[in-house]
């Protein structure tokens, strides 16, 4: 995978000092409009698994990211994009192992982004008193990126379907994440129950679909989340 500040906006090679990410430097304070695609990678990843935080004593939020070591390649890839941008440090994150709970150990890695006042926002699209919450509002954010990063965050192939895990969101949070699917895409889904919480179906018939929108911005180690 190859690192993203290597190139321009406009997509031109740098030259190895052009470049604005040195791993171990401080990144420029990023200020003014979140950029399209940061924008839709936060609300895609915390639709999925990334959350959202406020510090002891503070006041502006961050974003944090973990995964599985096997989905390293994703992890690095949302780490690079941010950091390129200037939304989070230059500090590479590294592997940390714990316990798996049945006696073996788990590694992952995890980042986080830097508390930046013009994020403050897309925090409270989520969070109500601390709590992660589905807000009718979403439907206007919604696009085929975000799509494609709450599927690779949370999503998997069932057959011929497509399930999206919802283990962050109360059930009537979940069905209005079905009417949404439906209303902005057309795409045909529904709600069904699994270890108390729970998920959404995508039916096999919707299945074409949700390739033609999200394909474009699938990272390739989770094209199989849509059966490819």
């Amino acid at each position: 995978m190859e690192n993203p500040s290597k190139y321009t906006q406009r997509g031109k090679l740098r030259s190895p000092t052009q470049g604005r990410f040195t791993p171990g430097t401080k990144l420029p304070y990023r200020k003014g409009p979140i950029p399209q695609k940061i924008l839709d990678l936060l609300i895609g990843t915390l639709l999925g698994d990334a959350y959202g935080e406020k510090l002891k004593n503070g006041v502006t939020p961050n974003f944090q990211f973990k995964q599985s070591f096997i989905h390293a390649n994703y992890l690095y890839y949302l780490y690079f994009t941010l950091a390129f941008w200037g939304y989070t440090s230059a500090n590479a994150p590294l592997p940390k192992t714990t316990s798996d709970g049945k006696g073996g150990l788990h590694t992952y890695l995890s980042f986080r982004t830097l508390a930046i006042p013009e994020l403050s926002w897309i925090y409270y699209l989520f969070y109500v008193n601390g709590v992660k919450v589905i807000s009718e509002d979403l439907i206007y954010y919604l696009n085929g990126r975000v799509l494609a990063y709450w599927i690779m965050d949370d999503g998997s192939w069932a057959g011929s379907g497509i399930l999206i895990h919802c283990n962050s969101f109360s059930e009537s949070d979940v069905f209005l994440l079905v009417k949404m699917l439906n209303d902005k895409f057309g795409i045909k889904a529904s709600v069904r129950p699994k270890y108390n919480r729970h998920i959404i179906y995508i039916h096999a018939n919707s299945v074409s679909k949700v390739r033609e929108i999200t394909l474009p911005y699938l990272h390739s180690d989770f094209r199989y989340k849509v059966g490819l």
